[in-house]
């Protein structure tokens, strides 16, 4: 016998009634396609987190033209300040929220660049704003829900929109002159 000869036959897996309730259950890439998105977007849908993540976070940092992060405690900079940016996905019951966040790194803002049906969606908030959001994650930081992101973040519609914000808002600091 081989070591990869099947010892449950496949007939036997697809005539399951486990197999059939597999089927049967939605997923975000179902939510996604039944809302009208391209497939281009449920390629980014259907993406693993990690390399999903990545992307997100190479395109936001450069499409807001942000500079390099100078450390792994945030993910851009802009005005000498720093951003962590967040690139979270619809479930299949269309909802979201933001996770692995670190209140120990240091950042001053969390820019949150959620993939909906024809693109992204933009939303910032400062640090300041987040802490009393936050909710434990089982020793992988913190998240937020989508219903606190939506009550107390700022859409961000454009890059004059960011860079207006992030003026705004941000800390003076004799250090950095301003």
């Amino acid at each position: 016998m081989s070591t990869y000869t099947a010892t449950i036959n496949e007939n036997e897996i697809l005539s399951s009634a486990a197999y059939k309730e597999l089927l049967n259950k939605k997923s975000a890439v179902d939510f996604y396609r039944d809302n009208g998105a391209s497939d281009h977007i449920l390629e980014l849908v259907n993406m693993n987190a990690r390399s999903y993540g990545c992307f997100g976070e190479k395109f936001t940092r450069n499409h807001f033209r942000m500079d390099s992060p100078l450390n792994t405690e945030h993910d851009a900079i802009l005005f000498d300040r720093t951003v962590e940016i967040k690139c979270p996905r619809l479930g299949k019951k269309g909802t979201f929220f933001i996770q692995h966040i670190k209140p120990y790194h240091k950042f001053e803002f969390i820019l949150i660049n959620l993939l909906v049906f024809t693109g992204f969606k933009s939303y910032i908030l400062t640090k300041k704003q987040a802490m009393p959001l936050l909710e434990e994650q089982r020793g992988e930081g913190y998240f937020i829900y989508q219903r606190d992101l939506e009550e107390h973040a700022t859409v961000i519609e454009n890059v004059v929109d960011l860079r207006n914000f992030i003026k705004h808002n941000r800390v003076k600091s004799w250090v950095l002159n301003d």
